[in-house]
């Protein structure tokens, strides 16, 4: 289990040697110093800008030392002409697809049922999306790597090998998309827009289909200019498309909070390791407002879509050993693909990013890039040594789009709101950040997992113990100063804090907890209530 660290001093570092933050921020400024063994970095300065382009600006004229984003192409091969930056990649976990909405009707349209909740419909979708055109042309087969399968690129041998590559069931193939959607919504009236069959829910008389209602993020070049693609083809044969482009701000609530959409550009963010978050992603636990999964939604009944799914999906997050894991999710994703056709999986995308010469000491992440807590940990300029008694160096100088929504380590979910709590919150155990399988101590300086019997109901289930380190000191904002050192019960203060807040988005790492035990002050046992690896 992987913990963010929430206490009763808020807004406060939890490293031994604590990072200094500077946000350049109108409405706030936190400030605090600290030492890194024998180089001495005098802080991390976090600016936010209206645009990558004005981050890569004040990159070059060397206002910031480095971008918490992805260059563009142009940005790129500027990089590789300037001798005072270098480049870094990293693929991460990145999935960019189609994210279709599967419920049965949306709030636009009550009591009519959806086109997409037809399978025939999301096939003939599927079958409109000229993948090689997307990492040809719009990619510059340069920003990412074809998925058939909603898993990261990096790890898609997981998948079910019947659906993806040659095998994957729905090559571009506009003939094939109209074919489809003649089965039901054949254009009967020969008016140019496709009809609702006779006697269809909500719209009984076969009226004309109202328009699919596309929000297509504007905020991403690569992802603007797939949708529009697909819904120039989807035009072409005669489905009516209500095209919204906008960035996150427009799109998240008619999305993430509403559900009130047909189909969505979607980019999600999740672990190169192992796909567990399938589960989070599509099991029908996770369809509620600011829930995980907007995709699969439910049947005229209010009940889950796919049942099936469900039970397979349970096995992905609970599994007792890893030949089991592995079985679960070959046969969800063919399932999610083959059988439901629940969204189109696009890209898996490689960032390329960028920092200045000066700078020695990066670690670049698989998962993270640049932005990582050893980075700001290990970094230092060399053209500007560091002293303990020198107060003037320089911080290091991250720059990133967009400002914080909201500063709150329960309900934020934003990158750039990342961006500065990844700074101040911190967790048990950590990953080796070129290798993101092989789990590393971090507060915890050791971990053992066993199991333990419940009594009630007499099943095995899954046991940790955490062993804490003694190094490790609660900070006071501003001044820095060491209040008291961090304990075991700062572990279960959190455990039992996320888990009372059932909607906030840690609350998935902590819902399977059965109960806690101090066993001392550096060491506590946590039961939970299922047994899974």
């Amino acid at each position: 289990m992987s913990t963010r660290i929430v206490s009763d001093i808020m807004l406060t570092l939890i490293l031994a040697a604590m990072l200094g933050l500077v946000f350049n921020v109108q409405l706030f400024s936190v400030r605090a110093q600290e030492t890194f063994g024998s180089r001495h970095n005098k802080g991390l300065e976090i600016s936010f800008f209206n645009s990558s382009t004005e981050a890569f600006t004040a990159l070059k004229v060397g206002e910031i030392d480095f971008i918490q984003w992805s260059l563009t192409y142009e940005q790129y091969q500027y990089v590789v002409a300037d001798p005072t930056l270098v480049l870094a990649s990293h693929h991460g976990g990145a999935m960019n697809q189609f994210d279709l909405n599967n419920n049965y009707t949306i709030p636009d349209y009550p009591g009519v049922r959806s086109p997409m909740n037809e399978l025939t419909f999301r096939q003939a979708l599927a079958h409109m999306v000229d993948k090689d055109w997307i990492i040809n042309e719009v990619l510059q087969r340069f920003w990412g790597e074809r998925i058939d399968a909603p898993i990261g690129a990096a790890i898609m041998g997981y998948a079910n090998q019947s659906v993806i590559g040659e095998h994957y069931p729905y090559p571009y193939n506009l003939a094939r998309a109209a074919e489809l959607l003649d089965i039901y919504f054949a254009d009967t009236d020969e008016d140019g827009i496709r009809n609702y069959p006779a006697g269809w829910p909500g719209r009984e008389d076969g009226s004309n289909i109202d328009p699919i209602k596309f929000c297509i993020r504007s905020d991403d070049n690569h992802r603007l200019e797939a949708g529009r693609a697909l819904a120039d083809n989807m035009r072409t044969l005669d489905i009516p498309v209500n095209q919204i482009e906008g960035n996150s701000d427009v799109l998240f609530p008619i999305v993430m909070d509403d559900r009130n959409f047909h189909i969505y550009t979607g980019g999600w963010s999740s672990p190169p390791t192992v796909p567990m978050y399938l589960h989070s992603l599509f099991h029908s636990s996770n369809w509620f407002e600011g829930g995980s999964n907007y995709n699969t939604g439910m049947n005229s009944s209010n009940l889950p879509n796919y049942p099936d799914l469900d039970v397979v999906l349970k096995d992905v997050r609970y599994p007792t050993d890893m030949e089991e894991f592995k079985a679960a999710v070959k046969k969800a994703t063919g399932l999610l693909v083959a059988d439901y056709c629940v969204n189109i999986p696009l890209w898996g995308t490689k960032y390329w990013m960028a920092y200045r010469m000066n700078m020695v000491g990066i670690v670049n992440s698989q998962r993270y890039a640049l932005d990582n807590r050893r980075t700001f940990l290990n970094t230092y300029k060399v053209d500007d040594p560091a002293t303990p008694e020198d107060e003037s160096q320089d911080p290091i100088r991250m720059g990133t789009v967009h400002a914080p929504k909201s500063l709150n380590i329960l309900y934020s979910s934003w990158y750039y709101e990342y961006a500065v709590l990844d700074r101040i919150f911190d967790s048990l155990l950590s990953v080796n950040p070129y290798d993101l399988s092989v789990d590393q101590p971090w507060i915890a300086q050791d971990w053992k997992t066993s199991t333990w019997t419940d009594p009630y109901d007499d099943e095995t289930k899954t046991k940790v113990t955490y062993w804490i380190r003694k190094d490790v000191w609660w900070h006071a904002p501003v001044t820095g100063e060491a209040a008291r050192q961090f304990t075991a019960h700062d572990v279960e203060f959190t455990i039992w804090y996320i888990y009372a807040f059932t909607n906030c988005v840690p609350w998935y790492s902590f819902r399977d907890v059965h109960h806690t035990k101090i066993v001392d002050d550096f060491t506590i046992e946590v039961y939970f209530d299922v047994e899974s690896i």
